[in-house]
């Protein structure tokens, strides 16, 4: 319902945290699908968001951000592994999935990869 207020005006630039955390599956498609509707039409749309498949699904591009800096970004084909990765602080955070053939596996950075925020950007 938040969501349905704030999009009557259609903004140039709309920014959600955890815009799906707590809703049924049912609310999580259709806020999905307005998130994507919205990006096609030319909104600009930044998703912070902890739920790394729905970052996967609605992402064009996705930032990790860890300890407060964006150590990593990646594009529409990043996989969980990379992004796992780079949130967990391995070696080679500056891999993107534009120019890695294959991911790292996380290291022995600090902490562990539910640390990392992911950040999406649609449109």
């Amino acid at each position: 319902m938040v969501l349905a207020r704030q999009l009557v005006e259609r903004p140039e630039v709309l920014i959600l945290a955890e815009p799906t955390q707590g809703v049924d599956v049912g609310a999580k498609e259709e806020i999905h699908r307005i998130i994507t509707e919205l990006a096609d039409e030319g909104t600009a749309v930044l998703v912070v968001t902890s739920d790394l498949p729905e970052a996967l699904r609605i992402a064009d591009r996705i930032q990790v951000v860890r300890g407060g800096t964006t150590t990593a970004e990646f594009g529409p084909d990043a996989t969980q592994v990379e992004l796992l990765a780079a949130a967990a602080g391995s070696e080679d955070d500056a891999l993107s999935a534009d120019s890695a053939s294959e991911a790292e596996e996380p290291g022995d950075g600090p902490g562990d990869a539910t640390e990392g925020t992911v950040e999406e950007r649609v449109g």
